[in-house]
């Protein structure tokens, strides 16, 4: 008989006996096999109550399997909302197909170049949705800051949320994610207007930074 145990496992599985219980087995092993005479008496008899204990924990483990596979498919999709009950998603999928569909020449929100105002380093602007004109506008924010460590340009927020939301959305605290701007240097920036339609905003700090902003559709 040959089994793939070590002597350690063999010595847990076989703690009970005692030492010269082992040792009329008459067994040595070598390279994982099992040699020696034939196992009888007690040697025998502990073997066969091993096996079928090793049988019986697999029918067990089959058994739980059996029962727990099907529970993964008994999920009552019932107390799940899906797109179609919610506005929101169910009008911006609406959106989103019709975009996808045009292949670029339908797009669904745009800037309003009437509300771009630059204050120092902030810039606000509207963000229009296009097909309905009873959306309420998003508002839009852009804000410029120096690094910290050299002074040179390179990190801009963008925030884009409702005007007046009827509950107040959920945003990043200071200084769990992200830095606190009060520990931020800001970067003043300049503002030119470029042709068809877009924005071109400069940094002043060391850099060569800037931020073009198109206007339709937005990017």
């Amino acid at each position: 008989l040959k089994f793939g145990f070590s002597s350690d496992v063999l010595g847990v599985r076989w703690g009970a006996m005692a030492p010269a219980e082992s040792a009329s087995c008459g067994a040595t092993l070598r390279g994982g096999a099992l040699h020696g005479r034939r196992l009888g008496g007690a040697c025998g008899a502990r073997m066969v109550q091993w096996t079928s204990l090793d049988t019986r924990r697999r029918w067990v483990l089959l058994g739980c399997l059996a029962i727990l596979v099907p529970l993964t498919g008994a999920v009552d999709k019932s107390k799940f909302r899906t797109c179609q009950q919610g506005s929101f998603c169910r009008r911006y999928r609406e959106y989103v197909q019709k975009v996808e569909a045009s292949r670029g020449s339908e797009f669904a929100h745009e800037v309003d170049p009437s509300s771009v105002q630059l204050s120092g380093h902030a810039l606000v602007a509207k963000i229009r949705q296009v097909h309905d004109a009873s959306v309420k506008p998003l508002a839009l924010q852009l804000r410029f800051f120096k690094d910290a460590v050299k002074g040179h340009c390179g990190i801009t927020r963008l925030l884009v949320n409702e005007e007046a939301p009827l509950h107040p959305r959920f945003q990043l605290r200071e200084g769990d994610v992200v830095v606190k701007e009060q520990d931020l240097h800001p970067d003043a920036v300049t503002m030119q207007s470029l042709g068809g339609g877009e924005t071109k905003l400069v940094s002043s700090a060391p850099g060569d930074c800037e931020v073009v902003l198109r206007h339709r559709p937005f990017e």
